[in-house]
């Protein structure tokens, strides 16, 4: 499970600058921009729903269709970017990306419980989980810079797609179990779930205020992320 999840937070941070350099080329500061909203959007949205398939369905499964559903997307990013197609075409299937990528941490959190022997396994765990996504996210940029600068977008699109792969065939050999029958409940009813923490959020005045500055916290980090690439 720690490793499929090496491979997911990798993959997902691999292709970062290869993206925002592809969107450069393309339109400029304006598509760097727009690039940014498309990975970041989706998860907004997304992830409130996408968040609960893991306590309501079998989480290898989820994980494995999440992964897979981005190997798919990234090779298929990196043949549009090859053929010269349509960058938009290529900003869509990177949503797809950014949104499968919300279903697989959710479901590998649900899932260790269930694995680990131990309370004191179950906390080291987490803290494993932890440190694999914080390297990830230094590594993975770096490391797909890197590759950029001898190689080409297509050739790092087409690597993250080859490390999802490998995600995927590691998280095809967990055996996790399944969620508690009473957790099954229909899409209604998801619906409701999700809305309940937003509920919970406009009701709470501190909660308000700690999301105001997380999300004030992630505006002056994309407003960065853009100026960077155009600096």
């Amino acid at each position: 499970v720690e490793l499929g999840l090496a491979g997911s937070e990798l993959g997902k941070w691999l292709y970062f600058i290869a993206l925002a350099v592809f969107a450069y080329d393309q339109g400029g500061a304006a598509a760097v921009g727009l690039v940014a909203l498309i990975r970041t959007v989706p998860s907004a949205v997304g992830a409130p729903f996408t968040s609960l398939l893991g306590d309501r369905y079998d989480r290898a499964r989820v994980m494995l269709v999440a992964t897979l559903i981005r190997v798919v997307t990234m090779a298929a990013a990196a043949a549009v970017a090859f053929f010269d197609a349509s960058a938009a075409l290529v900003y869509v299937l990177v949503g797809v990306v950014t949104l499968a990528s919300t279903a697989f941490r959710p479901a590998q959190a649900a899932a260790l419980p269930g694995l680990a022997r131990t309370p004191e396994e179950l906390t080291a765990a987490n803290l494993a989980s932890s440190t694999i996504a914080t390297i990830a996210s230094f590594i993975g940029p770096a490391a797909g810079g890197l590759l950029l600068a001898v190689t080409s977008v297509e050739f790092v699109f087409l690597l993250t797609a080859v490390v999802f792969l490998w995600g995927a065939l590691l998280v095809g050999r967990v055996s996790a179990p399944a969620p508690a029958e009473s957790a099954l409940s229909s899409g209604r009813e998801i619906v409701r779930e999700a809305g309940a923490g937003f509920a919970a959020m406009a009701g709470d005045r501190d909660l308000r205020l700690l999301v105001s500055l997380y999300g004030a916290q992630a505006l002056v980090g994309g407003a960065f992320n853009v100026l960077l690439v155009v600096t």
